[in-house]
């Protein structure tokens, strides 16, 4: 699954992680980092980056999924 870098300097955004999918719980997975920057990529232990929607000066804004069960 690709996850997006959420700072905004960040030279590659991109990450691919293979081990992370659409169905997976994030409340057990261990955290992953991007690898341009270190970045935390898993925000809250819930929600992944999916897709960039817009990006400003100092901020970007991104689609996000989450990965907790209701």
């Amino acid at each position: 699954m690709e996850i997006y870098c959420t700072r905004p300097g960040c030279q590659s955004p991109v990450n691919s992680i293979p081990d992370i999918d659409e169905n997976i719980s994030l409340e057990e997975t261990e955290q992953k980092y991007c690898a341009a920057c270190g970045m935390p990529l898993i925000l809250d232990r819930r929600f992944l980056p999916v897709r960039p929607l817009s990006r400003g000066h100092l901020e970007r804004l991104f689609r996000a999924q989450s990965c907790v069960p209701l």
